[in-house]
């Protein structure tokens, strides 16, 4: 065992030097492979940074065009409260009274009569007549039917009949029979939209 020993104490140096050769080679061959697999990886990661930032130019200019879309949302939400005012849930025969003897004031016509008429379903929306009738003169009635156009309401003029028969000899402004039927919508809640 001894001249075992003699042999290998010498060349210990040797064996020391030739292990740490390997250690170096094998840790050598790792990081060549981390090398390689990073660089394996490169490409997809560059495809990846480029669609961050494709993301980053989008979110950038969606900021810079958000003061536009808060601008057009709030459009969209004005026609909506104009359309519900156009477009009412409910009618109330007793406001369009009111509506009615309200322009007949103004226009100081004296005697105005309103009437409700039947409601009748027509898809989306339900129309409700009122008949309106007074003595008024041809321009008062002009003026009438141009006010109950530019109200808040959706109104349809369905019928106009003026009567001045005889009357037209006696005054200078002679008074007229007028009738006006006319049509109010509000939107009908059982609608459901065939597909």
């Amino acid at each position: 065992m001894k001249n075992l020993m003699d042999k290998i104490l010498p060349n210990l140096h040797w064996l020391i030097i030739a292990y740490g050769l390997y250690a170096a080679f094998d840790s050598y061959t790792i990081l060549t492979e981390e090398i390689q697999n990073i660089e394996n990886q490169l490409p997809s990661t560059q495809a990846e940074i480029k669609e961050m930032e494709r993301k980053l130019t989008l979110i950038d200019e969606y900021k810079k065009n958000l003061a536009a879309y808060q601008a057009r949302v709030n459009n969209v939400f004005a026609s909506i409260d104009r359309a519900k005012r156009q477009l009412p849930a409910d009618i109330s025969d007793y406001e369009m009274t009111v509506f009615f003897n309200d322009e007949a004031n103004y226009l100081n016509i004296k005697d105005l009569e309103s009437k409700p008429a039947s409601e009748e379903t027509r898809g989306f929306y339900i129309a409700k007549g009122y008949d309106v009738s007074a003595e008024m003169t041809f321009l008062q009635g002009l003026v009438f039917l141009e006010r109950l156009g530019s109200a808040d309401k959706i109104l349809n003029i369905k019928t106009f009949k003026m009567d001045i028969g005889d009357r037209v000899a006696r005054k200078r402004f002679p008074l007229a029979k007028v009738e006006v039927g006319t049509e109010l919508y509000k939107y009908n809640p059982n609608f459901v939209e065939e597909k």
